[in-house]
């Protein structure tokens, strides 16, 4: 237990350790300047050469949080050093799928026959697993 102690009063830990209490406190700051609606929807990512970086989940919300970027950066030049703000919107990792539609039967049997008459290629084996039925 006392190594990890000594390991994370290194100074590269303390250095990130110091860096999120700043990100943390930015969060509060900006947080406290937008109505809550908004506020939960936005992430502090960065400050960098008094440019402050926002992250957002999506194109609406960066549009509303630019709606109010001009009075937020106002009360922030009072409060801070922060000059610019720059919103990114978060790519998502995951993406939901597709629905899946439904072929007819009549149509899916018409394909799975033709797929059945192909010579066998790659082409056969995707139109074969393409077009599978219940009981294949």
């Amino acid at each position: 237990m006392e190594h990890i102690k000594k390991l994370l009063q290194n100074k590269f830990f303390s250095e990130l350790n110091e860096r999120k209490k700043n990100v943390d406190g930015l969060q509060k700051l900006v947080s406290s300047h937008l109505p809550a609606t908004i506020s939960k929807k936005i992430i502090v990512k960065n400050l960098l050469q008094n440019q402050l970086i926002l992250e957002v989940n999506n194109n609406t919300t960066a549009h509303v949080l630019k709606m109010y970027e001009a009075d937020l950066l106002k009360q922030l030049v009072n409060e801070s050093h922060i000059k610019k703000i720059k919103v990114k919107v978060a790519i998502p990792k995951h993406q939901r799928k597709k629905a899946v539609l439904k072929i007819p039967a009549s149509v899916n049997k018409k394909l799975i026959s033709l797929s059945r008459k192909m010579s066998d290629s790659p082409l056969k084996k995707i139109a074969k697993d393409l077009f599978k039925t219940e009981y294949d």
